[in-house]
């Protein structure tokens, strides 16, 4: 007998925040100064587990100097932004919600990078530009369950991980030979399992079904919820 998927409550909290939020702003520090982030309705805000271990994750990326990017679900564009003012050589930035698009090329026009990013709206890679990238990133939803198709559900749930599945099948498309690919996971459906780490197990065995490597697995904040925990993976492709 399977067992019984769990919609987290603080992912149905979530859904309820931004279905209520009109336009508003975030003031995020990055190396100690201050970044006007906009967010949109329907858009994942910067929230505060976001912008504490923003600075862990970055690192988790290694040397991104003079590094071609591409940000698979950007959201509101703050870790593009953030990566572009790191150092970064060019970032390629995706989202399937219109208007996540709209916010990220507002972001980005507000802090003048419009010369360091351009931004697509596609699902996955159906719609980006047929390149090889040093970092791909997938910061994509986490939470195996069914729910009605919106732009704000399309941020939190991915029934049956399908869009995990083809995200692993189609980056190895889009990767160098000696590139990364990043992911996150947190463990919002596992934690209150007999096996509280489940969700990380789960995400582990698909990359090696596909075919990947885990180069690095680091911890990053707890964020407003000490409960869960944040792993920033880094993978590499066997194949190449």
């Amino acid at each position: 007998m399977s067992k019984k998927l769990i919609n987290p409550s603080i992912t149905q909290d979530c859904v309820t925040l931004l279905s209520e939020k009109a336009t508003y702003i975030v003031n995020v520090i990055f190396e100690k100064k201050p970044l006007p982030i906009y967010i949109f309705p329907t858009v994942f805000p910067p929230v505060a587990k976001h912008k504490s271990s923003l600075k862990t994750i970055i690192k988790t990326f290694g040397n991104i100097t003079n590094k071609e990017i591409i940000d698979i679900g950007g959201g509101c564009g703050l870790m593009s932004i953030s990566l572009a003012l790191a150092g970064a050589k060019h970032i390629d930035v995706t989202d399937i919600n219109p208007n996540a698009v709209k916010c990220i090329e507002y972001n980005i026009k507000i802090n003048e990078l419009g010369h360091k990013i351009n931004v697509f709206e596609s699902d996955l890679f159906s719609n980006v530009p047929s390149k090889k990238y040093d970092i791909i990133i997938g910061y994509l939803p986490i939470v195996n369950y069914k729910v009605k198709k919106s732009n704000i559900n399309n941020t939190f749930y991915d029934d049956g991980y399908k869009i995990r599945k083809r995200f692993l099948k189609d980056a190895r498309k889009f990767l160098n030979i000696d590139g990364t690919i990043v992911m996150l996971q947190g463990n919002l459906q596992s934690i209150d399992t007999d096996s509280p780490d489940g969700d990380f197990s789960t995400l582990e065995l698909m990359i090696k079904d596909y075919d990947y490597t885990i180069s690095s697995k680091t911890k990053i904040s707890k964020g407003e919820d000490p409960r869960f925990d944040w792993f920033n993976y880094k993978l590499k492709d066997n194949r190449k």
